[in-house]
């Protein structure tokens, strides 16, 4: 009986201490010769403790620390898997650089010393889920390493805090040539403070009129459409006020555009209307409301934005019901395929669905913004769950070994008798 209080206990103890190996939440304790704060400027390594669950291999580890001028620009990079990254700080987003190598992306993030020091709330968007997780990430200063007297030369680096461009404006747009486009509102802040916003158009590198907001694609190629936001509470690294910029591309062709199409069969729209729409990015504020809004239908969907234009350039209220055609990607099965519109609000409204060829086409009377989606939420494991098995599991176990012993106990009885 000794001996199977031991085992019992044992397996008791090995369970437990795997269960705390999952949820237990390390804290860091900083020693006072931080090398990479107490050192000289220069480039250290650090490594950084993520509370990830899974997918950690998604992320670098260690980071790399550039120390110089009072400040801290740490180089936090992430795998194809990961569809974006946003660390945010007090309610502000925080300024970086982005570059890309070998299939990664790396960040490199403007931070004072207190924020080096604290936890850093990061958000990212997951591919293959089609969804968006948080995460906390802390460095373990105190085991910096320095590996360069010197830093890179980036030009100016942004400031630690930047202004959120908020636009209706899709990433990209496919329009024929001679369009009007009514350039879409923009506005912007950097935490409670609103930003001003200009704009401002290049067809190469030539300079384009955007006066009344409209920019007119005399030409055909490609036009870049600059949003371009200021605050003048922090300051880059040379000292100039701090800013972010939001680029859209317009590509101007003789054909019609290819990203969205539309048939008036009922002759809603006046002669000569046009169509402005395209597809909207990973990490824009509106992608973000429709990732939200879909968290309970799909796993796999796009988003568009669509609305018409009169031939001098204004925006067409419907009247009635126009269709629409979606270009949704290649592995889209355009007969499972579903269409949502989504209000300002986020609320989800449910179109007509139907696939032509590429296409996958809905009937209308509103315009802004539609999801194309495949039906479909994959199923994700809650923590709760896995803790149930893993008590479970020792439950069992438990059992296992209680057999066992009984069985020996028994067969010596036999032997013995």
């Amino acid at each position: 009986m000794v001996k199977f209080k031991k085992i019992f206990a044992v397996s008791i103890a090995v369970f437990a201490l795997i269960l705390c190996g999952l949820f237990q939440s390390v804290s860091i304790s900083y020693a006072a010769s931080e090398q990479v704060i107490s050192g000289g400027d220069g480039t250290y390594t650090v490594p950084v403790n993520l509370d990830l669950k899974m997918g950690a291999d998604n992320f670098t580890n260690p980071v790399t620390v550039e120390k110089f001028g009072g400040k801290y620009y740490m180089t936090f990079g992430f795998s194809s898997s990961i569809g974006y990254l946003n660390l945010n700080l007090d309610g502000k987003e925080v300024g970086k650089t982005s570059e890309k190598k070998d299939g990664w992306t790396y960040y490199t993030y403007t931070l004072s010393e207190n924020n080096l020091k604290s936890k850093l709330s990061f958000s990212a968007y997951i591919n293959a889920m089609s969804r968006e997780m948080s995460f906390t990430a802390t460095l373990n200063l105190s085991s910096s390493e320095k590996t360069s007297e010197t830093v890179r030369d980036l030009g100016e680096r942004p400031a630690e805090f930047v202004p959120v461009i908020s636009t209706k404006a899709a990433a990209e747009y496919s329009l024929k040539v001679g369009t009007v486009f009514q350039i879409p509102e923009a506005t912007a802040n950097l935490g409670d403070d609103d930003c001003p916003v200009t704009t401002s158009a290049y067809y190469g590198d030539e300079a384009v009129d955007v006066s009344g907001e409209k920019l007119v694609l005399g030409k055909v190629g490609t036009y870049k459409l600059v949003y371009k936001a200021i605050n003048s509470q922090y300051k880059t690294s040379s000292g100039n006020d701090s800013f972010s910029e939001y680029v859209v591309t317009i590509r101007s062709a003789a054909g019609e555009n290819d990203i969205v199409k539309f048939r008036d069969a009922n002759n809603v729209l006046p002669e000569k209307a046009g169509i402005v729409a395209g597809k909207l990015a990973v990490g824009s504020e509106i992608y973000e409301k429709a990732a939200s809004a879909m968290k309970k239908n799909a796993d796999n969907f796009e988003v568009y934005s669509a609305e018409f234009l009169s031939e001098d350039g204004e925006v067409i209220t419907l009247s009635g019901k126009v269709e629409l055609l979606f270009r949704a990607d290649d592995y889209f099965d355009r007969t499972k395929a579903e269409v949502y519109y989504m209000d300002d609000n986020g609320s989800l409204t449910k179109l007509s669905a139907s696939g032509y060829g590429r296409y996958v086409v809905t009937a209308t009377d509103k315009t802004g913004t539609f999801i194309v989606c495949i039906p479909g939420v994959a199923f994700h494991m809650p923590m709760w769950g896995y803790a149930l098995i893993l008590v479970g599991a020792v439950v069992i176990l438990a059992g296992v070994v209680v057999t066992i012993i009984v069985v020996v106990k028994r067969k010596k009885r036999m032997m013995n008798s």
